[in-house]
């Protein structure tokens, strides 16, 4: 189990962590309205998409003129060299392999000093330009939240978001050129057996700190999904389950990378079930085994 000593003047770390497709975008857009609160986006990624390639950002501008993210880039001060070797080490420690190298102690100290130097500035700098003393980030990587409990020593809470095996499915096979390319069955089922397994892990090494939600049961009562997440991380979500109940359109905010859904402006939630179900012997072959690794893995 992670007891780490958290660092006290580092904002504390609500954390999505589960599978693509799985609604983290639209779950975060809802959580960044509560008080106090920066949505961050996926901040594994952010070095690459944001400081390197200068996507555009929600709000509409590019990275480097976002008022946010371009004073975080301004204050870190930080050259293209030293942002490469960033994004490269964000993604070897965040990333699938990087949950294996630190499950099995494989991080070099080196990595680890320079993962904790760059994400511990990543976080403060973001406290002292949004004012927000708790930080959103949705990268999703199980690895991402063991290192930033572990190395970085945040107060993190994670939700352990997942989706349906026939509803994941079906959402691989929709094209989408964009975000993450459609995948086939094979390589879905791969995706899932190994994604669920570190979420399983995560979630064990993190104990009470982690909350867990189906993307299903979310869309079926989103108030009662909020009333939970509220008591679980003391995150004040009055405004947010107001602003629903009124069926009030949420602003996106500053997301850089994630779901097209952050390039709407403002997004609607609207909690229908999603029945679609996929296409194709194999891919239906494929759904009754990831039910059952569900089933094992006890999601």
């Amino acid at each position: 189990m992670l007891m780490n000593n958290a660092n006290p003047d580092l904002p504390k770390v609500l954390y999505i962590m589960g599978t693509a497709r799985s609604g983290s975008t639209i779950l975060e857009i809802l959580l960044s309205k509560g008080k106090g609160v920066f949505g961050a986006g996926e901040l594994t990624s952010l070095i690459q998409d944001g400081f390197i390639e200068n996507k555009q950002c929600s709000c509409g501008s590019s990275c480097a003129d976002c008022d946010v993210w371009g004073r975080v880039s301004e204050i870190l001060k930080l050259d293209k060299q030293e942002l490469e070797e960033w994004a490269a080490l964000q993604k070897k420690m965040d990333w699938h392999d990087g949950f294996l190298r630190q499950l099995f102690s494989m991080v070099s100290r080196k990595d680890t000093l320079s993962y904790r130097e760059l994400n511990t500035r990543l976080l403060m700098v973001i406290k002292e330009v949004t004012g927000c003393n708790i930080i959103l980030d949705s990268s999703k990587y199980a690895g991402r939240a063991i290192a930033l409990a572990r190395i970085v020593d945040a107060d993190v809470r994670v939700i352990c978001l997942t989706r349906s095996p026939a509803g994941l499915m079906a959402s691989f096979q929709k094209p989408n050129k964009e975000e993450q390319r459609p995948k086939r069955p094979a390589a879905a089922l791969l995706y899932y057996l190994v994604t669920l397994a570190s979420l399983r892990i995560a979630s064990a090494l993190s104990g009470r700190r982690v909350y867990r939600l189906s993307y299903e049961a979310l869309l079926a009562n989103p108030n009662r999904v909020l009333r939970e997440i509220e008591a679980w991380s003391g995150v004040d979500l009055s405004d947010v389950r107001g602003q629903l109940n009124k069926e009030k359109p949420f602003p996106v905010g500053h997301l850089v990378t994630g779901n097209r859904l952050r390039k709407q402006g403002e997004v609607r939630f609207e909690p229908r079930m999603n029945n679609a179900a996929p296409a194709g012997l194999k891919a239906k072959a494929a759904v009754v085994v990831m039910n059952g690794w569900r089933w094992m893995l006890g999601f």
